[in-house]
């Protein structure tokens, strides 16, 4: 009547996560009449409520045996498992841009997790970012961040973040920028302006002023210094240098030309230094010219040039020839019959009285007193007012002229005749500057053939005017439209049969508004 006796299987947990269940469970038996046995099976489990949070499933297994004599035994296992079928939850990191410019990546980003049976976390860690492709214009860039987490049953989730930033590593560009130049007595601007264009930011106008400003030289210089900044604070600069070229003669002195016959003005009893050359017959005469050589002494001065007189066939030329570095402002000569000119019945060496001299010349280096008529044994004064050449940046417009005044010497032995000198062949230009039309205006005490050319700078006739039958007394005015010459110097030669006269006119018309 005794029930036989199951060997009791403890209530037990599979291992692991989502374990399947045991199909049965076996353990043994023993009676105190039969043998018992081993091995036997329990049924195949039922399933029992979950835990309160789902996480944990229970099945209970029921192992039954009755004896020989109808006695019978009851056991039962509970088996429980851990049951997680769930993903976990990353708490989401939205994109986002970082801030500034190539802002360096970050290594990782930080987020939480939750999880339906484990307890999640704080502060779970990102990947180190994969890079995504540029935007079209290349100054946007994207690294893509991902989570990934697993709770404890092997359920995993993945998120990612798009991290985007501002990136541009390229200088701007400065277009539209004026050339550096030198240019001749002007003033330099006061501003220069210029454009800037950029890979990623909108660019725009630029504005320089003046700086550095300095003299180096024959010139005056100033840097225009253009400087463009992106948003990445990439920058460029750019420097455009400007210089104003000056015309400066310095150390001006009088000076005279010294023959193999002469006589220095102090042993004639004036106070004032200088030669009167003696020229008996005709031939071509080369003789020094001196400048500051006071008392006569040329040591005392320095060598500036030389005169070379051509006195040829009845006619007396005085050409100036001045050294490199020298030039000349003015040049007064004599040629007369006597040493020195007359002025109230009395001598005189002042140079504004000498019977042939030129007005004011733009600094030659060669320059042509002649031919005047002459004859006989005579005596030429020839006075120049030199200038060390420092700086020039304008072509002198009288350089290699001549001026042909109007007058005769005849000085034959036993009877020497008066200079006579006579009037220049003058004229009036104006306005000056002008526009499109010049008047040129003149009077002479004399019949004469009248010519008027009109030359630009580099010798080339652009017009002529003819008068074949001026009246003596007469004031002529000529209008003359220039309006098809641009804006420039030019020379006008008005050509008298008793001499030529040249003048510096200058066409200026106001620039056309855009």
């Amino acid at each position: 009547m005794t029930d036989p006796e199951i060997v009791d299987v403890p209530d037990y947990k599979l291992e692991g996560c989502n374990t399947p269940w045991p199909e049965n469970l076996t353990t043994d038996w023993t009676d105190n009449c039969s043998a018992g046995g081993q091995g036997i099976l329990s049924d195949g489990g039922v399933d029992q409520p979950d835990s309160e949070d789902g996480c944990t499933q229970y099945r209970l297994y029921t192992f039954t045996v009755t004896d020989d004599c109808g006695n019978s035994d009851t056991e039962t296992t509970l088996v429980s498992r851990d049951y997680d079928m769930t993903d976990p939850e990353i708490v989401d990191v939205p994109d986002y841009k970082l801030e500034g410019c190539n802002t360096p990546w970050p290594e990782n980003l930080t987020t939480d997790w939750t999880d339906n049976c484990s307890a999640g976390g704080q502060g779970i860690l990102s990947d180190g970012g994969v890079d995504q492709p540029d935007s079209e214009d290349g100054c946007t860039q994207y690294r893509l961040y991902t989570f990934t987490v697993t709770d404890d049953c092997g359920n995993s989730d993945t998120e990612t973040t798009l991290v985007s930033r501002d990136y541009d590593m390229t200088d701007p560009v400065i277009t539209d920028l004026p050339e550096s130049y030198e240019i001749c007595d002007a003033e330099l601007p006061e501003v220069l302006n210029a454009k800037w264009t950029d890979n990623c930011a909108t660019g725009g106008d630029l504005i320089a002023y003046p700086t550095n400003q300095r003299t180096e030289g024959c010139a005056m210089y100033a840097d225009y210094v253009f400087t463009a900044t992106d948003d990445c604070g990439n920058s460029v600069t750019e420097t455009v240098t400007l210089g104003v070229k000056m015309d400066l003669f310095e150390n001006c002195g009088t000076a005279f030309a010294r023959g193999n016959d002469y006589t220095c003005f102090l042993d004639d009893g004036f106070n004032r230094w200088g030669w009167t050359n003696y020229f008996e017959t005709e031939g071509v005469y080369t003789i020094p010219l001196y400048t500051g050589a006071a008392q006569c002494d040329t040591s005392n001065g320095a060598q500036s040039g030389e005169v070379t007189i051509t006195y040829q066939d009845g006619y007396v030329s005085v050409e100036y020839n001045l050294y490199e570095g020298y030039v000349m402002s003015v040049a007064h000569v004599y040629i007369g019959c006597e040493k020195y000119p007359i002025k109230n019945g009395k001598e005189t060496v002042a140079p504004g009285q000498y019977n042939f001299s030129t007005s004011k010349l733009d600094y030659v280096s060669n320059y042509t007193v002649g031919p005047i008529e002459a004859s006989g044994p005579i005596y030429i004064i020839a006075h120049a007012v030199t200038c060390e050449e420092v700086c020039r940046c304008h072509e002198s417009v009288d350089n290699n002229g001549t001026f042909t005044p109007e007058g005769s010497v005849h000085c034959e032995e036993q009877a020497i005749e008066t200079v006579q000198q006579q009037e220049q062949s003058n004229f009036s230009a104006y306005p000056v500057p002008f526009r499109n039309e010049i008047t040129i205006e003149y009077e002479y005490k004399f019949d004469t053939d009248v010519a008027i050319e009109f030359y630009s700078m580099n010798g080339i006739l652009i017009k002529r005017i003819e008068n074949d039958s001026y009246i003596k007394g007469t004031q002529e005015q000529i209008k003359v439209d220039l309006s098809d010459v641009q804006n420039q110097a030019l020379i006008v030669r008005l050509i008298t049969d008793r001499g030529i006269v040249n003048k510096k006119i200058i066409a200026m018309r106001p620039k056309k508004r855009k």
